[in-house]
């Protein structure tokens, strides 16, 4: 089996990389490699950078340097694979409050761009989501929103745009459109002191 990971070098789609990876599968994680949020602190940028990028190279993961909101070559590398898992976002607020059209084109077109590519190659897509398009009522709710779609056999869908287009773009062309949101991950992986 081989999947596609966009966001790749990111925590969660590094750690969707490793666990692939050691499942046997032929893995590619295709991540653009800019972590602007990382230029604010200032600290350890560079390391931070490569650091997920180093050490799926080591488990044999075929890193690719690219952007989700390049469809053409997404397509590219979407081809010939079984499943898209899709972790690639800008995820800090503070850079989509300063620059909302760079926040439209990765989170929005980048998700379209992905589903496209799921659509034509008629392959399987799950997208993650951030837990903040819940708010702070989260920790307090989400138990409850999660029994109501096991009930109703449903998937947690979230509210933002990006998700919304997952949501209506869930047909017969795409065997699975699962979107996920999923709280803040903190453990193995990081970059240490």
């Amino acid at each position: 089996m081989r999947v596609l990971v966009t966001g790749g070098c990111g925590f969660l789609g590094s750690h969707i990389c490793e666990m692939y990876r050691q499942q046997g599968w032929e893995v590619v994680s295709y991540d653009n490699m800019t972590k602007s949020e990382l230029l604010r602190t200032g600290y350890q940028t560079e390391a931070a950078r490569d650091h997920n990028w180093n050490v799926l190279q080591a488990l044999g993961v075929e890193t690719i340097r690219a952007d989700v909101r390049n469809l053409d070559e997404l397509l590219d590398f979407a081809s010939g694979c079984d499943y898209i898992c899709h972790t690639a976002a800008q995820p800090a607020v503070t850079i989509s409050i300063e620059d909302p059209l760079l926040d439209l084109a990765t989170d929005v077109t980048g998700t379209v761009h992905v589903l496209e590519a799921a659509r034509r190659h008629h392959i399987p897509v799950a997208c993650c989501s951030t837990v903040h398009v819940y708010g702070n009522w989260l920790n307090h709710e989400l138990p409850d929103l999660i029994q109501c779609a096991i009930d109703d056999g449903l998937a947690v869908k979230s509210f933002d745009i990006g998700d919304g287009y997952v949501n209506i773009n869930t047909s017969d062309d795409i065997a699975l459109a699962e979107n996920e949101n999923v709280q803040r991950f903190f453990g193995p992986g990081e970059v240490e002191d």
